[in-house]
C-alpha cells in the first residue's frame, strides 16, 4: 500500500530513482531501435495489403510515421519542490503532495496541451496507445525481463516487448 501511495503522489519522484537505478540510456536507445523496426515491418505489411487504395495506405503510413515515442521516462522531470516530507507524519505528507498535485493541474489551466506529459509513472509496469496525440508510451517499468533486456538476443526482445510494440502500433 505505501508504495502505491508514494507512486500516486510523487511518481515522476518515484520514477526517477527507479530509471537512475533499472534504466540506463542505452536500454532506452534499445528499445527506440525495437520501435523504430516495428514501425519499417508495419509499413511493409501496409504496402503489402491488397485491400486498402493507395490513397489510404499514405495516410495509414503517414500516421504510422507521426507516431510520438515515449520510451522509458519523461524528458523533463516533473518538480516536486514545494513538497514536504517527513518519515512520521503521513498525514501532513499526504495534505502536501495533494497540493502540489492540485497545483501542477491548476498551472495547466488556459495554457496549451504539453504533448510532452506523461499519464503514468515511469516505474510502472504498463504501456498505452494515446490516440488523441498519436503516442505509443513504454515506460521504463515494463521494460524488464521478461519483456525486454538490453543485452538479449533481438529474437528474446522481439518475442517479448516486440508483441506489446505490435499491440500498441495496431491501436494506432
Amino acid at each position: 500500500i505505501m508504495a502505491s501511495a508514494v507512486d500516486q503522489s510523487l511518481g515522476e519522484a518515484l520514477g526517477q530513482l527507479y530509471v537512475i537505478k533499472y534504466f540506463p540510456e542505452d536500454a532506452r536507445k534499445r528499445m527506440l531501435e525495437l520501435v523504430n523496426n516495428l514501425q519499417k515491418a508495419f509499413e511493409a505489411r501496409i504496402n503489402n495489403l491488397d485491400w486498402m487504395s493507395d490513397s489510404t495506405k499514405q495516410k495509414a503510413k503517414e500516421k504510422l510515421f507521426t507516431i510520438t515515442k515515449k520510451i522509458g521516462y519523461p524528458d523533463k522531470w516533473r518538480d516536486y519542490s514545494n513538497v514536504t516530507i517527513a518519515r512520521d507524519q503521513y498525514f501532513e505528507n499526504v495534505v502536501s503532495t495533494s497540493a502540489n498535485n492540485y497545483q501542477f493541474q491548476l498551472a495547466k489551466l488556459n495554457k496549451p496541451v504539453d504533448r510532452m506529459e506523461w499519464f503514468t509513472t515511469p516505474s510502472t509496469v504498463t504501456a498505452y496507445y494515446n490516440p488523441y496525440a498519436n503516442e505509443i508510451v513504454f515506460p521504463a517499468g515494463i521494460l524488464q525481463t521478461p519483456y525486454f533486456d538490453q543485452d538479449a538476443d533481438d529474437a528474446l526482445n522481439y518475442g517479448g516487448i516486440g508483441i506489446v510494440i505490435g499491440h500498441e502500433l495496431t491501436h494506432a
